[in-house]
């Protein structure tokens, strides 16, 4: 049996519904006839499957917040002014009390301004780069022939004899150079060689460098003496040098 207020379905025959308490019972069609009212119907236990709503409604007696108070343009214009405080003592004004102005601040002590800097004095001026070209001793003659590089390729075969002159002589593959070396491995200008009057410089300013008597020689001057061994690429010679004490010697 449905109940007409809630909707609730009840079992057939109930007289009231389990869910709200509704009288089921149909109505009596008949006279009307006055009667002592009705006793009340005992009080029924509370359904724990009906529904509850929970309604939460504002505190009458609760105050609203009071609205904030808008600045107006004239604050933000003319601000109030600030308290003024010692730079010394940054807290003394804070913790003075609103009604109470700030003690006047004691001016600073003036500071003696600095001495000006001295201006450095002008460094010195570097000395120019000088290149200083080696040539023959005092007493020599230029262009004399003093020694020459034998172009070792083997036992049986010396190869080539390219003459040394006192003074300066340039190694290297181009044909300007004074011993020309046909290597590939070789620079344009690999070296040069000073004969002086006993002995001689080497000089390299190759990229691949040189050997020098087996110890590899790359931007470096050394001294070679007699019979010193070359290796410029793969090319192997050997130096010859004629002492200028030699020359100076006159046959009886």
């Amino acid at each position: 049996m449905r109940c007409p207020s809630c909707q609730n379905e009840n079992a057939v025959g109930a007289a009231y519904c389990d869910m709200c308490g509704c009288d089921l019972t149909p109505p009596k069609h008949g006279p009307v006839v006055e009667s002592a009212p009705a006793p009340s119907p005992p009080p029924q236990p509370a359904n724990p499957h009906q529904k509850r709503h929970t309604i939460f409604e504002p505190d009458p007696a609760a105050a609203p917040p009071p609205p904030v108070p808008r600045r107006s343009a004239d604050f933000f214009a003319n601000p109030p002014p600030r308290p003024t405080f010692d730079p010394r003592d940054p807290f003394a004004a804070a913790s003075l009390p609103p009604s109470r102005p700030a003690a006047p601040v004691a001016p600073a002590p003036a500071v003696a301004p600095a001495p000006a800097p001295v201006a450095p004095a002008p460094a010195a001026p570097r000395p120019k780069a000088r290149t200083i070209v080696e040539t023959a001793n005092e007493g020599t003659a230029a262009g004399l022939i003093r020694g020459a590089l034998f172009e070792y390729r083997g036992l049986n075969d010396p190869g080539r004899v390219h003459p040394l002159r006192a003074g300066r002589n340039v190694l290297g593959r181009n044909a300007e150079c004074d011993v020309v070396v046909d290597d590939g491995r070789v620079s344009g200008q690999h070296a040069f060689l000073f004969i002086r009057a006993e002995d001689a410089s080497y000089m390299d300013v190759s990229s691949n460098g040189s050997i020098v008597n087996g110890a590899v020689v790359h931007g470096e001057q050394v001294v070679l003496q007699n019979h010193a061994v070359l290796t410029l690429g793969g090319t192997t010679l050997v130096l010859v040098i004629v002492p200028e004490s030699l020359l100076s010697r006159r046959s009886p």
